[in-house]
């Protein structure tokens, strides 16, 4: 884990490059997390709570179902490997909204680049329904997201 994870009373700048370390750091977890199996899948967001937690006093703004709202933009830039693992079928039991890494049983990893990168979309709004109040890095029940983005012409080559 990345050193200001154990001193969450220091200040880092939202952006900064020791703020993106620690973004990467976070990302790294998630990578070698989502290696895991799992006894029980369905555990997978209260499982990682504790170091979501640790994380959230540099990384801040809230945690929706294991991304971060200041970079949500980024983190929704998550990839699932099925380049080695066969691509596994979405759970039928819910853990996650389909924009989370957590709603799959493949290893993800996230494309972390954040300099010079012009977003074209916005978040406009993004919500999740809690199972327990109490525990805000727990499991969901329900979420949503809304982004704002001009369409764009493209040309799909097989």
């Amino acid at each position: 884990l990345p050193d200001a994870v154990f001193y969450p009373h220091r200040h880092v700048a939202c952006h900064s490059d020791e703020w993106a370390d620690i973004h990467r750091g976070w990302w790294s977890v998630v990578r070698d997390y989502s290696l895991c199996k799992l006894s029980n899948p369905s555990d997978k967001l209260i499982a990682i709570s504790a170091v979501a937690k640790m994380f959230a006093p540099t990384l801040g703004s809230g945690y929706v179902a294991g991304l971060w709202r200041h970079s949500l933009l980024y983190d929704l830039l998550w990839l699932s490997d099925d380049s080695q693992y066969p691509c596994s079928p979405r759970p039928t039991r819910y853990r996650g909204p389909s924009w989370s890494w957590a709603s799959t049983d493949n290893p993800v990893s996230c494309w972390y680049r954040h300099k010079h990168v012009d977003w074209l979309a916005e978040v406009v709004k993004c919500t999740i329904a809690l199972q327990n109040d109490q525990l805000p890095f727990g499991p969901v029940t329900g979420a949503s997201l809304i982004l704002r983005s001009p369409i764009l012409p493209c040309k799909w080559f097989v």
